[in-house]
């Protein structure tokens, strides 16, 4: 996918007044994607973590630690930040089935260094998270931002946004 180069002001704009459609759209996206690797985890894939602070939908453990490519995004329990431990993985039919790509990853969550309490990105139900969607990284007063891993990618049209986690360091006095 080609990343997007638009402005600021227009992507905050785009996200404000689609922000519910997002959220409807990706939980669909999210429930299909989770239904998918059900089905991945039962057929044997040892190799996708059992990890309790994964957060990506699913019933296990294993199924939350395993999301569809760039459609589905890695997430962890707050305090956790998402590490890739297989990548660009492929065969997946449930995955092509549901998003019409076989490619898939797993993930485990390692404890973050910063603090996800003071990361003021808006998140897509009204509150904030260390999510960075094209509003830029952001942090309370006295943190900065720190960039992660690229988690996703959410498609908006012909835009492909790239979604990346960050962590909010306190600053040093």
């Amino acid at each position: 996918l080609a990343q997007a180069h638009l402005s600021k002001p227009r992507v905050t704009s785009f996200l404000r007044q689609r922000r519910a459609t997002m959220a409807r759209c990706m939980l669909r996206t999210f429930c299909v994607a989770a239904a998918a690797f059900a089905a991945v985890t039962l057929e044997g894939c040892s190799s996708i973590p059992n990890d309790e602070n994964c957060s990506s939908p699913g019933k296990t453990p294993e199924e939350r630690c395993a999301v569809c490519k760039d459609v589905e995004i890695a997430s962890c329990k707050p305090g956790y930040k998402p590490v890739f431990v297989l990548r660009d993985q492929t065969g997946s039919q449930q995955c092509k089935d549901a998003v019409g790509s076989d490619v898939w990853d797993a993930y485990k969550c390692e404890k973050a260094a910063g603090d996800s309490t003071k990361c003021t990105s808006a998140d897509l139900t009204g509150g904030t998270d260390c999510y960075d969607v094209a509003d830029g990284l952001t942090c309370a007063s006295g943190y900065e931002a720190k960039q992660g891993e690229k988690v996703g990618i959410f498609q908006l049209g012909d835009a492909a946004l790239t979604i990346y986690y960050y962590e909010c360091i306190e600053k040093a006095s």
